[in-house]
Order: structure tokens, then sequence, then C-alpha cells
């Protein structure tokens, strides 16, 4: 069937999904290790399956924050101090 609107226990398909929070993945053929996902929904295991490719989506804003944090890091390692994250 072509575009479902719910797939059933047993069921395969071939799906995009967003994560909601950043991820780190890679396709399973690139790295298998990094390729595969499980879906949870309350403590139950509701899907699984592996990352055939990825759609990278990268902003500016986040980037910026990613080198910051890193930065900082750095900075509180070579210091001795733990480094925490303070929202803004």
């Amino acid at each position: 069937e072509e575009n479902p609107d719910f797939i059933k226990k047993g069921d395969v398909c071939i799906c995009d999904l967003e994560p909601t929070k950043p991820l780190v993945v890679k396709s399973f053929t690139e790295y298998p290790p990094l390729g595969r996902f499980a879906m949870r929904d309350m403590k139950h295991t509701i899907g699984v399956g592996v990352i055939k490719s990825i759609t990278r989506k990268e902003t500016d804003k986040l980037a910026h924050h990613d080198k910051k944090a890193t930065a900082k890091a750095l900075h509180a390692k070579a210091h001795g101090h733990v480094a925490r994250h303070v929202p803004q």
C-alpha cells in the first residue's frame, strides 16, 4: 500500500523520520553500529530498523552553539574545572 496512515505489528516499511533533538547517526552501510535505531514508547519497543540515508539539517545557531560549548569544555578541562551548561 502506498502512504498508509499506520503500520501493524509485523509490517515492514520505508519511512522518513525527523528527530526532535540533535542526534548522532550514520547510514547503516557507512557505519553499522550508528546505523541502527529503536523507537520506544512508555518503556516498550515499538519499532526497530536501519538507517538507509540521512538528510542533514544544520542551522547557524546550532553550529555556533556547538563550537562555543566545545571551546568552553576544552578550556575548563585544561584548567581542571567542570564545565556546566547554563541556559541563556
